[in-house]
């Protein structure tokens, strides 16, 4: 069985886990010295000066590529053979690309990030792994990946979070009808098998580098299952906007996964299994499950409570006006049960709140532990109750309504952030030289 393991949701890691994952692998040691003197085929004829790409009016030389493809190989874990270049190369022009992308984009919405901002992230990163900022700076140098191609993919992070905080986040509307639509979606598949799924989907832009997507695919599987952590992978090399909450997608129900493909590569996959290549029309997943459950209930905002009640009853109220007096809680009434011999007094026991009559339950629902409540009149007696224990009849997990928006709002994000990156690439000019 595999093992998810999570990282923080403390906001600076959420930003910029990519860079914590990347420099602990490193500064633990899992550094390939053969590398700088192994060459891609891809690149050995190339000078770093050389364009291997433009995307409208920018650049990608062999060095930024050579760079990226450094940090991707010690932050991953992949060995540096001539078949995982070869494999990996597209996923790496792809990201490189999408950072330009996106950096254009943020400059023309004004966004600017400083130098400052970027140097404080790199002090934030030293200081999470308890190393000095030299000495994080120059295990990069030791990875071949030059400080500035490091700089410039934090810079395209703080600048997209940005940029999706300033402007797509308002494209975000999660109306009432929304939420009672999800609402009835829930309600109709309580109790039914949920799965907590994880995913890393490897695109295939162009139908030439199918082979080497599956290839690659299957390299990031057996890193997995050699122990390089689900979430570094997701977030690393998926396409998915899932890669920046680590590859998770969330609970789901097997009707909820669209692609019939998917559903069926998923049936009989267990807690702790990887499942993939799963291959689609657009590329190649891998799926992981993290958990499973019974879908929780809605909380339809009406608690059902259980009470642990005793009672003292008498014919006349006035032998029961001065009670109070004289018992002060739980532990001391039973004591005073001999004071009210009527055949009712006593030690009820636990009761729904809902099945009382409505007249008790109204002197009930409010009346604090230990303490007795008003002189009641019943049909044959009158009576003072006390309630000793409240609790929840319910303790199933329950999802509320703030829980549907988010989750609503996070869908409409994610489809959001994918449509513009979709925009950006089909209104772009890309020329891919290599």
């Amino acid at each position: 069985m595999l093992n998810y393991k999570e990282y923080t949701k403390d906001q600076a890691l959420k930003l910029f886990s990519f860079f914590i994952l990347a420099s602990l692998l490193i500064m633990t040691g899992v550094i390939h010295p053969a590398y700088s003197q192994e060459k891609s085929p891809l690149l050995e004829t190339q000078q770093l000066s050389t364009i291997v790409a433009t995307v409208n009016d920018d650049i990608i030389t062999a060095a930024d590529f050579r760079g990226r493809l450094n940090l991707a190989l010690f932050s991953s874990g992949l060995p540096p053979k001539d078949e995982v270049l070869q494999n990996l190369s597209p996923q790496i022009m792809q990201s490189l690309i999408n950072e330009r992308l996106k950096l254009q984009e943020t400059e023309a919405a004004g966004i600017t990030v400083t130098e400052d901002a970027i140097n404080q992230q790199i002090d934030t990163l030293s200081e999470r792994n308890n190393i000095s900022r030299e000495d994080f700076l120059d295990k990069m140098r030791q990875a071949n990946v030059p400080i500035s191609s490091f700089k410039e993919q934090i810079k395209a992070e703080i600048a997209w979070a940005q940029y999706i905080q300033n402007d797509l986040r308002r494209k975000v509307d999660v109306s009432p009808s929304d939420v009672q639509t999800m609402m009835q979606k829930m309600r109709n598949r309580q109790g039914e098998k949920e799965y907590r799924l994880a995913e890393i989907f490897i695109e295939v832009s162009n139908p030439e580098n199918t082979e080497k997507a599956k290839a690659f695919t299957m390299q990031l599987i057996d890193q997995a299952k050699q122990g390089a952590p689900f979430p570094q992978l997701a977030r690393q090399f998926s396409a998915s906007p899932s890669a920046a909450q680590n590859g998770e997608i969330g609970w789901v129900t097997m009707e909820d996964i669209g692609d019939p493909l998917l559903r069926q590569a998923l049936t009989g996959l267990k807690k702790g299994e990887l499942r993939g290549p799963i291959e689609t029309n657009d590329g190649f997943y891998i799926i992981f499950m993290i958990d499973e459950r019974l879908a929780p209930k809605v909380d339809e905002g009406k608690p059902q409570m259980k009470l642990s009640l005793k009672k003292i009853a008498a014919p006349d109220a006035e032998e029961l006006r001065d009670a109070h007096t004289k018992i002060k809680g739980c532990l001391s009434m039973e004591s005073f049960f001999k004071d009210y011999p009527s055949d009712q007094t006593g030690d009820i026991g636990f009761v729904m709140l809902n099945d009382l009559n409505p007249k008790l339950r109204t002197v009930l629902r409010d009346l604090e532990v230990s303490t007795l409540s008003p002189v009641i009149k019943e049909p044959e007696v009158f009576a003072r109750y006390m309630i000793c224990k409240k609790q929840s009849a319910d303790t199933s997990p329950k999802v509320s309504e703030e829980d549907l928006i988010n989750t609503i709002g996070n869908q409409q994000l994610e489809l959001v952030i994918q449509q513009k990156i979709q925009q950006l690439r089909e209104n772009a000019f890309i020329d891919i030289r290599i």
